[in-house]
């Protein structure tokens, strides 16, 4: 797993990502709702001041979270 967490005065930029075996059953229920319960959160609290990037390539999940908390 690689975390990477990078701020300065106006946003944070947070990314994660970790290999994932393909082939293995997943005992996780699928369906998203933490997701989206996630994407609803961060429009209520950062309304066209975030971005939110989750992917799977290559037997890679990654997660990047670009937050501009900024007031300009």
């Amino acid at each position: 797993m690689d975390i990477n967490l990078r701020c300065d005065e106006s946003e944070v930029i947070f990314e994660c990502s970790n290999s994932y075996n393909t082939n293995a059953e997943s005992t996780i229920q699928k369906g998203g709702v933490g997701l989206e319960n996630v994407r609803r959160r961060l429009e209520l609290i950062y309304p066209g001041r975030h971005d939110l990037i989750i992917s799977k390539e290559n037997n890679i999940f990654k997660v990047a979270l670009k937050i501009n908390y900024s007031k300009s």
